[in-house]
């Protein structure tokens, strides 16, 4: 939810003259969300690597 919410608020600020506050809101949201992210994928991946059936299950599904 934070995510999309920063990617619409770049979207609609993306002018080179921003604040200093405005700045400090972007590095602040994307030092939050972005490991957010990447640990979300690394558990992912982490469970296709170390259980077969599960990644099986998960191709079925897609399917």
């Amino acid at each position: 939810m934070a995510y999309e919410n920063f990617q619409k608020y770049v979207a609609k600020s993306s002018d080179a003259l921003k604040t200093d506050f405005q700045r400090c809101i972007m590095q602040i949201t994307i030092a939050i969300t972005l490991p957010y992210h990447q640990f979300k994928r690394m558990e992912q991946r982490k469970c296709e690597n170390t259980d077969d059936t599960r990644q099986n299950k998960r191709r079925e599904e897609i399917r």
